[in-house]
């Protein structure tokens, strides 16, 4: 994985995932259910084209980053 690294100057590095980690799921249940609710609201409001959504939990919320017609 990729981590924040001061000292290097480059500000990042790559170190092995820890085995607690390797397997964990990265989304919550509750995190899966927001996006999955925000995902089909911004389909709607697009009425009904399938979206290309980009987004970002920070903190326990929710962002949506973009949103555009997906190409499929």
């Amino acid at each position: 994985m990729i981590t924040f690294d001061i000292d290097k100057g480059t500000g990042k590095k790559k170190v092995p995932v820890p085995s607690e980690k390797a397997h964990a799921p990265a989304l919550t249940e509750d995190m899966l259910k927001a996006l999955g609710k925000v995902g089909l609201s911004i389909e709607a409001h697009f009425k009904g084209v399938p979206q290309d959504i980009e987004w970002a939990f920070s903190g326990g919320q929710l962002y949506i980053l973009q949103t555009r017609r997906a190409k499929i």
